[in-house]
């Protein structure tokens, strides 16, 4: 970090055998990992301008297998416009490279066949103040993708009122068009939280994946003590397609946790 830049580089390499126990890691197998950012804010000289700042960066990532075969690759160029009111927009193009080694079922019936396939995409995204009442949030990514296009375009809407009620409700919009077919998977989400002091709370998520035809909710009280600790009621639920002829809840269940900290030596 120095004089409005920003600069990173990292490099990992994973072996074949590696276990990460209790970790996670988000590939299978060995791999090799490069990544790189270049980031730079730049800010009007004139304090009486209505514009915040400039965020022109580029980074890349990319992944290689055990026997140095390219995997994936994603280099983003991008530019942030700030303005004072915390109103921005993002305008980005996104140069992607995907390896498919074995052909997959990326939906029912489509079929992505094994290759390389490098793509090009145009991205947008657009933000209103976050502390407002009420505050908009979109993304939109279209370009190439495995041989075909792909049009993802998001919005999500978010709501605050005093310091008790914050909740958000978004959409997601995916139109995959492939040479293989064509399908359509939209994702619906909304949180919605309320506190009725610092310490009692009631949270609720609630999800829609239109490719799984899945509705899924998990509501949670909280009673906070110290530590995090105290007492927690929490419900969930999926609801899906049982059959051709029969839609109802896959699974149910009630959980009730209750934890304290307490010194053993007093």
């Amino acid at each position: 970090n120095w004089n409005g830049w920003r600069m990173f580089a990292g490099y990992t390499e994973v072996g074949e055998n590696f276990n990460p126990e209790v970790g996670f890691l988000g590939r299978s197998g060995g791999f090799k990992k490069a990544e790189a950012l270049v980031f730079y804010t730049m800010r009007p000289k004139k304090e009486s301008s209505r514009f915040l700042e400039n965020r022109p960066h580029i980074a890349y990532r990319g992944y290689w297998d055990a026997e140095n075969r390219y995997q994936t690759g994603f280099l983003h160029i991008d530019n942030h416009w700030v303005w004072k009111n915390a109103f921005e927009i993002h305008t980005g193009i996104n140069f992607t490279t995907q390896g498919v080694v074995n052909a997959f079922e990326i939906s029912d019936g489509v079929t992505v066949p094994a290759g390389i396939y490098d793509h090009a995409e145009s991205q947008f995204v657009l933000i209103t103040n976050p502390s407002k009442p009420v505050s908009i949030s979109s993304r939109h990514v279209n370009g190439g993708f495995f041989g075909g296009k792909r049009y993802a375009n998001s919005a999500t809407v978010n709501l605050i009122f005093g310091d008790k009620f914050n909740s958000s409700i978004g959409f997601q919009h995916n139109d995959i068009r492939l040479p293989q077919g064509d399908f359509i998977a939209d994702i619906f989400r909304a949180k919605l939280a309320y506190s009725f002091t610092p310490n009692i709370f009631v949270q609720s998520l609630i999800q829609f994946n239109s490719v799984a035809d899945l509705w899924s909710a998990n509501i949670r009280f909280g009673w906070l003590q110290q530590a995090n600790t105290g007492l927690f009621l929490v419900y969930n639920e999926n609801r899906g397609q049982l059959s051709e002829l029969v839609n109802g809840p896959l699974n149910r269940s009630f959980i009730l946790k209750y934890s304290r900290v307490f010194d053993v030596l007093k």
